[in-house]
Order: C-alpha cells, then structure tokens, then sequence
C-alpha cells in the first residue's frame, strides 16, 4: 500500500505542477476554449490543454515504478506487455483528441478514430467474451465479443467527453471512479489495475485545483479521451477475471454517472430526431444546474452520486449475487427518479408512451384471454340459440358495431339459407352503418369446411374507434373453424324452433331472417 500512496501524491503533484506550467504555455500562445453559447456554459476564453497534464503524469507515474524494487513494481515489470497494449492505443487516443484541440475534428472522424483505438485493444486481447450468469454458466458472446467491446471502449470515451460540459465535472468524476477501480481492484488483487487507477485518481487530484470552480484551464478533448479510454481498458481487463455476476455489474456501477449519461443523450437526441453528435445544453448537468443554480452544487451532488455507485461496486464485491441483483436493481431505480427529476421532455414523452403502450398491451391481453374463452364456450354450445348469444357477447365486449352471419349455399340435409345480424346499440342508425351509410371497416371470415364456403361472418367497426386493442386473426383462427362445426350440427336439426328465438342480449339488437 505505501507503494501506491506515494503514486497517488507523487502524481498528484506532478500534474499540479504540469498544469501549472501548461497553463502559461496555453495563455502565451493563446491556445483557448471559446465560448460558443449552445453546449458550452463558460463565458471567457479559457485555456483547453490540460488533458496534456494528466497523459504525461500519468506516463511519468508508471516510469517511476522502473526505479525501485518490491512487490508491486516486479508485478509491473512482469506485465509491462499489458502496459504497452492499454498505453499504445491510448496514446493513439490521446493524440487524435490533442488533434481536435487545437485543429478540429468532424464527429464522424474522431468516432473513426475511437473505433481505430478500440480495434486496436481488442487486438491485444483486451475483450468482452462472456458475461456472469446468476442462475447458471456464463454467457459467452462468441463473435460478438468484438461489437460488444468496440461499443463499450467507445461508449466509455464518449461519456467523458459528454460530461465535460462543467467546471470540475469530468475530472472530479474521473477521480472517484478511479478510486473506486482502485479500492475493487485492490480487494481482487488485481495489481496492474490498482497501478492504473491510483495513478488516474492522483493525475486528476492534482489537476482539479486548476479544473475546480472557476475553472482556469480545462482538459480538452485530450484529456477526456484519455481518461475514458484507460478507464474503460482497465475495466475490461478487471471483468476477465471475475467468475460472478460482478464481473458486468462492478464496471457499469462505477461508470454510472458517464453511462447514464451517454445513454440519455443518444436516447433524446434520436427521439428529437436530431444527429447524435450535435451539440446542445441538454446535459444532465446542465439540467441540474437549472435547479440548483450554482455550479459547484451541481458538480458536488454528481460527485456524490458517482461516490454512491462507487461505495456500491465495493459492496457487490464483498456480497453474494443476490445482493447484487438487488443493489443493482435499486440504483436503476434511482437513477430513474433522479432523470425524471431533471425534468427531460423526451424521456417523460417516452416515459407516457411506454405506459400507454403497457395499458394498451394489456387490454390485449385481456381481450384475447376472454376471446380464448368465447371460443371454447363456443364450442360447448348446446343449441343455435346458444351460440349467437355467446357470439352477440363476444362483439358487444370487443365493441364492434355490427355482425353478419350469412349461409348462401345448402349444406348438409337442408336446403334453407339464413341470415343471422346484430347491431350495437341503436339498430336503425346502425343498420345505416354497417350497409355502407357510414365510415367503417369490415372483415369478412368465410364459414365452410374442406376450402369450400357456404357462407360467411361479416364483421364491421367504426373508423372513428381507437385501435383495436386485440388480434383480429384470433377471432379468424378461433371462430371460423368453431362456427363451421356448429352450423353443420345445428343445421341437421329441424329448424322450426330454432327460428322462434328468445331475446337475446341486447335484445333490441338481434334480428333473424329465414327464407327458402
């Protein structure tokens, strides 16, 4: 432990001391983050390069680990290929975001470039092939462990790129999420990651005293790509070697905050139907600061929120899966009533829809339930009487307007042909209706046996309704055959008494016509 708390002051005080010194290299050539007033909340020009800072500290740190000798520093020196392939690419990274810092880049090329840089760590064998499953053996994902870890380095070194809208924020979060790696990783033995991230949490210790409210320089695209991209490499390398469900839900709690984050922004943007790397002042952050007022609030409640997923990633390492789903599920849950709390239009806009939909998908449900039912007491009736009353309380509860059964052709031992109707309501004006008076639509469902129809089920419904809120093909599969049977049985009975029909329900809705 001494070996990495003389990291973390060591690197602290490096990165001070090279911010300081990048700060007047940045004021001499005038290499500043103007305000643009649609994402940016800064009203001067600001110096942008401190992302400088943290990359060399950072590879001054694990230099330094070169010149003595004890446990953690023979581990490095064992593991130096591992080094080299989060470093390689992360230096790729680093220098297309310095790039873009004082020239500028298109969105399309820097999210080119962090494809490039992940292809590049899944080379090295840095890759997401399998997830924990709780209630069995995990889930390898095969060829698509390459999307899957492209999505997740990119995902990542995105998020941090979004948040750092406001003075303090990325660092600071960049800070308690490497502390929280570091306390995981120390408590798994995983000592190449312990390495990484004591010496992130200190680089961004030491660059916060320049970064925190108000902010004297920023770290740029540089730095936030950096931090993004160690970040997501280490837990990475850190889900490999964890067997249980940690290994998926560890890394997403700790980078809670820039998932979350990345996520929403995707999401509203896609909804606003605006591109995806446009920018705006719509960032939590940002919608925070609306409630809150100051920025240092704001940034502070972040940092408590990130310190809370942290001191829950710690939790899940020592606890059984259970509390992990558990934990797991209730940070969903709040971070769902914070977002709600921010007041985003899109997700509420989505946020009823679902609840529509769920409503909506539950009457279908319900409807198809009762129409599994109508068809099997259907296919239990005893007489016609029976069967046009279950057939007159099926369409009543699915409100449709009218119905028609009619029998054109002979069939069985009969020769008569007859024509069954019904109407919702009132009979007259619906009559009207469903002759082609009003604006409706109609399904007919032939009734025969063996590809031959002696007749037909009309169904019709006013355009003026909602959407129906079942499957019209159940009454099709489920009826037309049941009908058929029952219209061959009934009709080999006399039909005398058939005709003399009680009033059914709705009563002034039923007719019945017989002819020869």
């Amino acid at each position: 432990m001494k070996t990495y708390a003389a990291l973390f002051i060591i690197s602290a005080l490096l990165c001070y001391a090279g911010t300081a010194l990048l700060l007047w290299v940045c004021r001499k050539f005038k290499w500043f983050d103007l305000p643009d007033y649609q994402r940016k909340i800064h009203t001067e020009p600001i110096p942008r390069l401190g992302g400088v800072a943290i990359f060399l500290t950072f590879n001054i740190g694990l230099g330094l680990l070169l010149l003595r000798t004890n446990f953690v520093t023979e581990f490095f020196r064992l593991h130096l290929h591992d080094v080299r392939y989060i470093m390689i690419p992360g230096a790729f990274i680093f220098l297309a975001g310095l790039y873009d810092d004082l020239r500028g880049l298109s969105a399309r090329v820097k999210f080119f470039l962090q494809i490039v840089a992940a292809l590049f760590l899944y080379s090295f064998g840095f890759r997401i092939s399998e997830i924990s499953n709780p209630f069995g053996s995990p889930i390898e994902f095969g060829y698509m462990a390459l999307p899957f870890t492209v999505l997740w380095v990119v995902g990542i070194t995105n998020a941090f790129n979004l948040i750092d809208g406001m003075d303090g924020l990325a660092a600071g979060i960049a800070m308690f999420v490497s502390l929280s790696v570091f306390a995981v990783s120390v408590l798994q033995e995983h000592t190449l990651i312990s390495i990484f991230s004591v010496l992130i949490a200190g680089s961004t210790l030491g660059f916060l005293r320049f970064n925190f409210n108000p902010a004297r320089v920023f770290m740029g695209d540089s730095g936030s790509y950096f931090l993004g991209f160690v970040l997501s490499a280490i837990t990475i390398q850190g889900s490999q070697k964890s067997a249980t469900m940690v290994s998926i839900a560890v890394p997403i709690l700790i980078l809670g905050i820039p998932i979350i984050e990345t996520l929403v922004t995707i999401t509203r943007r896609f909804l606003d139907g605006k591109p995806l790397f446009s920018p705006d002042q719509e960032h939590m952050h940002h919608k925070l600061l609306k409630l809150v007022r100051t920025q240092r609030f704001a940034v502070l409640i972040l940092y408590g929120v990130t310190a809370f997923f942290g001191l829950s990633s710690f939790l899940v390492v020592i606890s059984s899966d259970t509390f992990v789903a558990t934990l797991s599920l209730g940070a969903g849950i709040v971070a769902v009533w914070g977002l709600r709390k921010l007041g985003y239009v899109e997700l509420e806009e989505l946020w009823d829809y679902g609840s529509r939909a769920l409503r909506f998908q539950r009457r279908i449900i319900t409807n198809q339930i009762f129409i599994r039912k109508a068809a099997n007491r259907l296919d239990n009736a005893y007489s016609f009487e029976r069967m046009v009353s279950i057939l007159a309380e099926t369409f009543a509860s699915l409100n449709f307007d009218c119905a028609e059964i009619v029998i054109t052709k002979s069939h069985g031992h009969a020769d008569d042909y007859f024509r069954w109707s019904w109407y919702q309501n009132n009979l007259e004006y619906m009559h009207s209706q469903c002759n082609g008076a009003g604006h409706q639509w109609k399904i007919v469902i032939p009734i025969g046996e063996e590809s031959i129809a002696f007749g037909y089920l009309t169904l019709s419904r006013s355009l003026d309704k909602d959407g129906l809120p079942f499957q019209i093909s159940s009454i099709v599969n489920m009826f037309a055959g049941k009908l058929t049977d029952k219209i061959l049985l009934f009709s080999r009975k006399d039909y005398d008494e058939r005709f003399e029909m009680a009033a059914l329900i709705p009563a002034e809705s039923l007719t019945l016509y017989k002819s020869k």
